[in-house]
């Protein structure tokens, strides 16, 4: 957990944004920047076994949370689109970059 990124949160789970080339805009990946808050929506057709996509604040695509990463949220008993995400890292590559992220959910999710 990044506690400067997530004040109050109850806990967290690191990840990474799977299938970028495929699916983010240059110009989405461009304005990423650490910190930046993202969003994760329900695929209405899930794609490689991923169910959950992740998308900018505005709603435009970037990727997929990993399949193994969904497990791990529902080994949690946390809800996926109830999580709070933000971009921990972006590590230069090829072609793309690889953008790590952070879930967290507040306390009163992870009580419930």
């Amino acid at each position: 957990m990044t506690p400067d990124l997530w004040p109050g949160a109850a806990g967290a789970h690191g990840s990474f944004i799977s299938g970028i080339g495929e699916r983010a805009a240059i110009e989405d990946l461009a304005g990423l920047r650490i910190g930046t808050p993202l969003r994760l929506r329900r695929s209405r057709r899930p794609t490689r076994g991923c169910s959950f996509e992740v998308v900018t604040a505005e709603g435009r695509p970037l990727g997929w949370l990993p399949r193994e990463d969904e497990d791990a949220l529902e080994a949690y008993g946390q809800n996926p689109e109830a999580a709070e995400v933000r971009v921990t890292g972006i590590v230069p590559a090829f072609q793309r970059p690889r953008v790590q992220i952070e879930l967290a959910w507040p306390e009163t999710a992870a009580a419930g």
